[in-house]
């Protein structure tokens, strides 16, 4: 049997994998630390992508 046919197998040691909890900590997310209060509401980002969208057909 050559080594391209050995069957694959599972690494030896189990903990190969980093713990994702212990991963919480070292990496924290920026987003979930913002409040949801902070972002404008929908009504005030319609206006300004209606703008954007406007500046776009012009351009072309």
């Amino acid at each position: 049997m050559s080594a391209y046919e050995t069957p694959l197998r599972a690494p030896k040691t189990p903990d190969y994998r980093p713990n994702p909890d212990e991963n919480m900590d070292l990496c924290p997310d920026p987003s979930l630390d913002s409040e949801p209060e902070e972002s404008p509401p929908a009504s005030q980002l319609e206006p300004r992508h209606n703008a954007e969208l406007a500046k776009r057909s012009n351009n072309e």
